[in-house]
């Protein structure tokens, strides 16, 4: 019972964490993605799944996508999605709309 509560608590303590979070800031280079300071190398990506409002990044080896790496675009969503596509497309990351595990 006790290990019970203890991995429940840890829980909502990530997810408290998660949800205060700040918003995730991305920059856009020749071949590579910034997203809250780490550098991601077009190479390196798998693909970028959609998920209605949020976007993931799911790298080379991975199975599923990292929380670190989903976000939502705020303010113009329209717009940084567009922007989002012509990267993918210069690059040649795929993109695919489908559902993915994530815990916004």
């Amino acid at each position: 019972m006790i290990g019970w509560l203890v991995l429940c608590g840890l829980l909502l303590v990530y997810l408290i964490v998660n949800a205060l979070r700040p918003p995730a800031e991305i920059k856009w280079g020749a071949g590579s993605l910034q997203i809250r300071g780490k550098t991601i190398a077009a190479q390196s990506i798998q693909s970028i799944q959609i998920d209605g409002p949020v976007v993931g990044i799911k790298p080379i080896g991975k199975r599923i996508v990292p929380v670190r790496l989903s976000f939502r675009f705020i303010g113009d969503r329209e717009q940084a999605m567009k922007e989002l596509i012509r990267w993918a497309e210069e690059n040649r990351v795929k993109l695919t709309y489908k559902r993915f595990v994530k815990w916004m």
